[in-house]
């Protein structure tokens, strides 16, 4: 398997690498399985960055323990 995506702080970059390079990330719990949930933060209206003038949403994904259900800590 080549050319996996590798995520780092929200961004992905294709990196040759395969399934042997990787040391696989567990949960305190143990569990090594893990779903992608969804945070989601509010940029208000008088933001500085916020050219709409209207509250604006943005999803952050987070990696979730399917066994216990804390988040991933790296």
């Amino acid at each position: 398997m080549n050319g996996m995506n590798l995520h780092q702080n929200g961004s992905s970059k294709s990196v040759n690498v395969t399934l042997e390079d990787l040391e696989i990330v567990a949960c305190k719990c143990g569990s090594q399985l893990f779903e992608v949930k969804l945070k989601v933060g509010r940029l208000s209206q008088v933001h500085p960055k916020n050219k709409t003038g209207e509250p604006m949403l943005a999803d952050l994904p987070v990696k979730v323990c399917a066994e216990c259900g804390k988040e991933l800590e790296v």
